[in-house]
């Protein structure tokens, strides 16, 4: 084996791989060579998130592909030469870009002027850490290899990439997406538990029972359920959820499954990047991304990307996310980026803490040789395990059970929806649903609407983020004239979330922002007359006003918050009637559906709710 050209180390599912080869670069995904007998690995940059049109700090950087010319599986022992493994030595200590106190502050700014202004529910902050390593070489980047691979037991890879000049050694808890005989899987995993304050049982069961912590994971999964959503249009499964354990940490995860027939580049492509690397909605946290960090993320929170043949002849594809990742110059600066989930509940205190936290696994391994050990087994029992199932208990049945039954409505069988997208993907989980009811679903960006919304027979004006009463926004004075539009004309249409704040806003109502707001929050309202669990993601509530619009019959909380409209030609909802929290998901789209194309409601009602969770 040669560590003196380019070579990646991988550690997986027990077994450690050596390859090395040619080292090529690329400006693009389409251009990235795709692995035959032997696997092609490339380190893709955050940047390539320009290839979605996401507004992004671009430091130029490249995507580095490995064209393997040599591959074997090798004892984890051998990535070091015999003998005593060489001294591994930090100078000083780490060196953070801002101090803890900047970095609380701008949490603290990020509540207040994002989420609390509709912008979304939660935001990926980074934060990056240096220091240097002394007489660093190939033989100190095995090393900590070794070490990762040895003490982070929980990790789905550990590796070492290194391109010629620098390496990129990490062990990612989290895979980003594989593919393999069509099937698609993502891990979306948030919540965190530092080990350190794992003491007793209660400790656990008090993390596995914080809102913030079960709100935290909800709203990632709903993320990647968007991304499923688009990759993966003959349906999917959800199971989980499930602990995942690290050296110094301790996550809750879910396991998303479904099947795809297009091109796997594509599909990774669509999936660019985890919703936990950048947060809700995926756009728009890009550009709050943008505005609070101040260069670029390199190759932190961005994929390592495997591609190959399997033994069957298949193509497959892998990726782990590029977290708990270091990044080291010839001359050991090495550079540790981590990051912090922002949602609407977060202390910035406790968001600083985890920063330093998911760092330390990785400071760890340069400075510890000792291989840590599994600790959980020891807090783990029947009611631990309990308290985590029953997290299911309420979420949206059509997506926590198998999608492979029908439950196409005959009275909606082949009629065509536009639904326009306010730049929030959760209109791919509508289309999801409608297709799944029978319908010809359409999604549309709300810029190239307007054409298109005189002819369809049916109209969905999705969600988005943004005030919906700020009528100086290019992007609100578009979906007011068309929801406009729509009354005027008594066309048959749905609006959800901002769709319905705006049609709200067009009858009068006055809208206006909550606090706190209800992003990522589960809530049993009163709906017509019965009850449902359903999910919210947003800052603006319309108000009851004292007389209702002519004909209009409204939905409303005692303290006069609206959450649904429905009239002879629209029916909406301020809850997300596709999202993983909404219990009742396909029956109470379906009855909103027939209203509007029947001008009855149905007389169906759902299910009464099932107390056990799925069962993979």
């Amino acid at each position: 084996m040669k560590f003196d050209a380019p070579y990646c180390l991988t550690h997986q599912d027990g077994k450690t791989h050596y390859a090395s080869g040619e080292l090529r670069t690329q400006r693009l995904l389409s251009e990235v060579p795709r692995g035959g007998r032997w696997p092609v690995f490339s380190m893709v940059p955050f940047t390539q998130l320009r290839e979605r049109g996401f507004d992004v700090h671009d430091g130029g950087e490249a995507i580095l592909s490995l064209v393997t010319a040599d591959y074997r599986e090798i004892q984890l022992a051998d990535v070091l030469p015999p003998g005593p493994p060489p001294e591994v030595r930090t100078l000083g200590a780490p060196r953070f870009e801002m101090d803890d106190a900047e970095f609380e502050a701008n949490v603290a700014r990020l509540i207040k002027e994002e989420i609390c202004q509709g912008e979304g529910s939660n935001f990926l902050l980074s934060r990056k850490a240096r220091i240097k390593i002394a007489a660093f070489d190939w033989k100190v980047a095995n090393t900590i290899f070794q070490r990762l691979a040895r003490s982070e037991f929980g990790a789905y890879l550990t590796f070492c990439f290194h391109d010629g000049e620098r390496f990129f050694v990490g062990s990612s808890p989290e895979r980003h997406v594989t593919i393999r005989k069509g099937v698609v899987q993502m891990n979306p995993i948030s919540g965190t538990l530092p080990k350190s304050l794992l003491k007793q049982r209660a400790d656990l069961i008090e993390f596995l029972s914080d809102p913030k912590e079960i709100n935290e994971l909800f709203q990632v999964v709903d993320e990647e359920l968007k991304m499923m959503s688009r990759i993966c249009s003959s349906g999917g499964d959800v199971y989980g959820p499930y602990l995942k354990e690290m050296s110094t940490l301790i996550h809750t995860e879910y396991c998303l499954q479904g099947f795809t027939d297009g091109d796997y580049m594509d599909a990774f492509r669509d999936s660019m990047f985890a919703a936990t690397m950048i947060g809700s909605p995926l756009e728009n946290a890009a550009r709050v991304i943008k505005k609070y960090e101040r260069e670029s993320r390199r190759y932190y929170s961005s994929a390592l990307l495997v591609t190959g043949l399997d033994d069957d002849g298949q193509e497959f594809l892998d990726s782990a996310i590029t977290i708990r990742t270091m990044e080291v110059s010839a001359d050991g600066e090495a550079t540790i980026q981590s990051g912090a989930s922002i949602v609407r509940d977060s202390v910035p205190e406790n968001e600083s803490r985890e920063v330093k936290t998911k760092a330390a696994g990785l400071l760890r391994a340069i400075d510890n040789a000792a291989p840590t050990t599994s600790s959980l087994p020891a807090y783990r029992d029947a009611l631990v395990d309990q308290v985590l199932e029953s997290r299911n208990k309420y979420l949206s049945r059509f997506w926590m059970e198998k999608q492979h039954q029908s439950y196409v409505e005959p009275r909606l069988e082949g009629k065509s929806i536009l639904i326009i997208d306010n730049e929030d993907e959760f209109t791919h989980m509508l289309k999801h649903v409608l297709t799944h009811l029978g319908m010809r679903a359409q999604v549309v960006d709300f810029r190239s609407a307007g054409p298109l919304v005189e002819d369809s027979e049916l109209t969905l004006v999705g969600p988005g983020p943004g005030d919906p009463t700020d009528l100086n926004d290019p992007k609100m004075q578009v979906i007011h004239r068309l929801v406009q539009d729509l009354l005027d004309r008594r066309a048959k249409f749905l609006a959800v979330c901002l769709g319905h704040q705006v049609l709200c806003h067009r009858l009068g109502m006055r809208v206006e922002p909550t606090d706190p707001p209800l992003q990522g929050v589960q809530k049993s309202i009163d709906l017509f007359g019965r009850r449902e669990p359903v999910g919210f993601y947003n800052t603006f509530f319309a108000q009851r006003p004292e007389l209702a619009p002519a004909g209009v019959e409204i939905a409303s909380e005692p303290d006069g918050r609206v959450t649904a409209l429905r009239a002879e030609d629209f029916c909406s909802f301020q809850f997300h009637v596709e999202s993983l929290l909404t219990t009742n998901s396909v029956p109470l789209l379906r009855d909103a559906l027939l209203w509007v194309a029947t001008g009855k409601h149905p007389t169906v009602r759902p299910p009464a709710y099932s107390s056990a969770p799925p069962k993979p």
